[in-house]
């Protein structure tokens, strides 16, 4: 007898020739080594992982034989000592594991070559160098098949394949005679090293040998997942349905309690499984290599292997003017010419009549198309590509670069205005003499007064001034503090802090707002020169900006001192 150790190795003991040259056979397992692994084990003889047929003829050699004239073995019917099936010693009578093969031959003594026919199991076919023992004989050449029947001759074993006699035949089984008759109803493992009986996409040498997953079952872990799209797609482990993807460098997938079938390694919207069902590759999210992530394609009827055309990114399957490329970006159905854009909670667009490239989803002034043809952000009216303080929609309006900084202090119009502070004010970069789009007041449009000089808020700063000063120059009083931007400049005070109104420079007992709001100099407690402080003015109800009558005041003054 041998068997098949979990590890590979090949043990021999009882009766008979061992190769460990004694003839008569030992209680004591013997290691016998093989030439080529072994795929399928049985009695004096075993089939290697390269298909060929090996026996042990010889009591004094350890190292069995290749047998010329059943080279190419593909089947292995049982021996009186079982088989090896994945490690295991199994009885192949008992066993489901094992396909059955129904075997009728012609009845009699199998002397002379005769016909047997057989049922093929799932996924089997035969081809000329199909071979098979039963009994005393080799079932092969001249093989036919329907898919589902054989009909092979039966040569046998004292005969090579053209029937003529061969002086040393070869025990297939064991000790059989010349009188043994054929039998009908042997059970076989179907082995073919090339071919893939569960169509896994693995040949069943690969399965057996490199990866140890069963040949005949497609999913051997039982995760959803084909063996062969394990190995070859998601590069996760065939053995293991939670196991970590060789593809990816993301956190151990194997301790997060989601198997690898729910797995979406390449974040595309897919898992490893729906990837599997489409034919997309789970480690790339955009298959086709159109800009659009496969699991967007799926979701809406797009083909995700097909990047071009109605599929691809500047198909336009609704005809509503915006291609996929741009329904992705904005949030539409590409199915839909009128569709809501998940990207908005503003009023419902869908059915307002408007079509999705005639939308202005972030209000900027131009349409989704306008946006998407330019290459500016749909959904963010400030975005700013190039980060010089002016949107990309605002660029693209005035026909100015939306990836160049350094356009922002070009004065294109030279009206004294940067385009950033154009921007700012709301003209027009390209005219010295424009319309501000932010002001209500009458047309400054020709007034022959440029953008730069004039002032928009009356607050007595240019619109240039208040620029270089930081104030806006449509809010008279930037800080509000009480005091315009244009007497806190031309005074020395911040137009930005309104903590400066409380202030009193000139220790003339008026804050900075009250000197504001009397028309005094902050700076200069005696604004009329008259001899009195401006605060002792107002406090008495004189006039601090007039000089007439301070005489009086004086006199008056100098008595209470």
């Amino acid at each position: 007898a041998r068997a098949l150790q979990s590890d590979g190795t090949v043990w021999g003991w009882g009766i008979g020739p061992l190769g460990n040259g004694n003839a008569s056979g030992s209680l004591s397992p013997v290691q016998i080594p093989v030439p080529v692994p072994v795929a399928t084990l049985g009695g004096d003889h075993y089939i290697g992982t390269d298909g060929n047929y090996y026996s042990w003829t010889s009591p004094t050699s350890l190292t069995p034989t290749q047998v010329p004239y059943v080279s190419g073995v593909t089947k292995l019917g049982q021996s009186d000592f079982g088989l090896t099936l994945f490690g295991d010693i199994v009885d192949p009578l008992t066993t489901a594991q094992i396909p059955s093969l129904t075997i009728s031959c012609n009845d009699g003594i199998a002397l002379n070559t005769t016909t047997c026919t057989f049922t093929l199991p799932a996924n089997t076919r035969v081809d000329d160098n199909f071979k098979l023992g039963i009994g005393n004989a080799v079932v092969g050449g001249n093989c036919t098949d329907d898919g589902t029947t054989a009909t092979c001759n039966a040569v046998p074993i004292g005969s090579d394949q053209n029937g003529s006699l061969d002086p040393e035949p070869q025990n297939i089984f064991g000790a059989v005679g010349a009188d043994a008759p054929v039998d009908s109803g042997e059970d076989a493992m179907v082995y073919s090293p090339t071919s893939d009986a569960d169509n896994d996409g693995l040949n069943n040498n690969t399965e057996l040998v490199t990866h140890g997953t069963d040949p005949f079952d497609a999913d051997t872990d039982g995760d959803g997942l084909e063996d062969g799209f394990e190995v070859n797609e998601t590069e996760t482990d065939p053995l293991d349905d939670n196991s970590d993807s060789t593809a990816t460098s993301l956190v151990d997938e194997s301790t997060n309690s989601i198997s690898d079938c729910d797995e979406d390694l390449d974040n595309d919207g897919l898992t490893n499984c729906e990837e599997q069902l489409a034919g997309t590759d789970p480690n790339n999210s955009d298959t086709d290599l159109d800009g659009l992530p496969d699991g967007w394609e799926v979701d809406n009827g797009l083909d995700p292997l097909d990047g071009t055309g109605v599929n691809g990114e500047d198909g336009d399957l609704d005809g509503d003017g915006l291609v996929n490329g741009a329904e992705l970006l904005i949030g539409h159905n590409p199915n839909d010419s009128d569709s809501d854009s998940s990207f908005t909670t503003g009023e419902d667009e869908n059915d307002n009549g408007t079509n999705d490239c005639d939308e202005d989803v972030d209000g900027d002034g131009a349409t989704n198309c306008e946006e998407y043809n330019n290459g500016t952000d749909p959904l963010f009216a400030d975005f700013d590509t190039d980060g010089d303080g002016m949107p990309d929609f605002w660029e693209n309006l005035h026909g100015l670069d939306k990836d160049n900084p350094n356009d922002a202090d070009l004065d294109p119009d030279g009206d004294g205005a940067s385009n950033v502070e154009e921007y700012t004010l709301g003209t027009d970069p390209n005219d010295a003499d424009s319309d501000s789009v932010r002001t209500s007041t009458v047309d400054e449009n020709d007034n022959s007064i440029n953008d730069c000089d004039e002032d928009f808020d009356g607050d007595g700063l240019s619109n240039c001034e208040e620029f270089t000063n930081g104030t806006d120059p449509f809010d008279p009083d930037t800080d509000n503090d009480g005091m315009s931007d244009g007497w806190e400049v031309d005074n020395g005070l911040d137009p930005l802090d309104p903590n400066d109104a409380g202030l009193d420079p000139d220790n003339d007992g008026l804050t900075n707002l009250e000197e504001f709001q009397n028309g005094t100099d902050p700076n200069n407690p005696d604004t009329d020169g008259d001899g009195l402080p401006d605060g002792y003015e107002v406090d008495n109800g004189l006039d601090p900006n007039n000089s007439e009558g301070a005489e009086g005041a004086m006199v008056i003054l100098m008595e209470m001192d």
